[in-house]
């Protein structure tokens, strides 16, 4: 979906269609950290909120898998 620095070529795009076509987008992401800190971090880079309905990170899923209290 991006480089770190930016979306690549046609991705907004693509979500604004597939958005506009009522479709149902969850990203997933291999980032070890809390999607809370993915989605701050795409929305900087120009992947806003509103093009996506969920996201979910190998972070997010090992913190839940541990059984350890979100924080």
């Amino acid at each position: 979906m991006h480089d770190g620095l930016k979306p690549l070529p046609g991705v907004v795009d693509c979500l604004e269609r597939l958005i506009a076509a009522g479709k149902r987008i969850v990203i997933l992401s291999n980032a070890p950290r809390r999607a809370a800190e993915v989605v701050a971090r795409i929305t900087e880079i120009g992947i806003r909120p509103g093009l996506y309905h969920h996201v979910m990170t190998s972070g997010e899923e090992t913190l839940a898998a541990s059984g350890a209290a979100p924080g």
